[in-house]
């Protein structure tokens, strides 16, 4: 009978894409951007991260899933600043006091417009 020869390789071999490139999707959950993220091994042993859709968001540390935390801190804090209800209430008061000044305003005609800036 034939025996089985065992492969040299403990691990077995695998073809996820993950597994193959260094490559990291992550999702910012208040703004729902995703972005991807890239990892590799430096010369000197450490781990640089980037974010491939800006790679002027990078980071550099001793452990390729501490470069990925920096990075995606760097991602959080480039949110656009949320807009606080008070500053839209303010917005909108300054936009109903314009409008009620306006309103006692006498109403220009086309010609009026262009004439009253000079584009007659």
């Amino acid at each position: 009978m034939p025996t089985k020869q065992k492969s040299r390789s403990t691990r077995p071999r695998s073809n996820r894409t993950a597994d193959l490139y260094p490559l990291r999707t992550w999702r910012d959950k208040a703004t729902k951007q995703e972005f991807l993220t890239v990892t590799v091994r430096q010369d000197d042993g450490s781990f640089l991260s980037l974010v491939a859709e800006e790679p002027s968001v990078r980071a550099t540390a001793n452990t390729p899933d501490r470069a990925r935390r920096q990075v995606v801190q760097q991602m959080k804090s480039r949110r656009e600043p949320e807009e606080s209800l008070e500053d839209t209430h303010a917005e909108d008061a300054d936009d109903i006091r314009v409008l009620h000044q306006r309103r006692n305003e006498p109403v220009l005609t086309r010609e009026e417009f262009l004439r009253k800036h000079g584009w007659l």
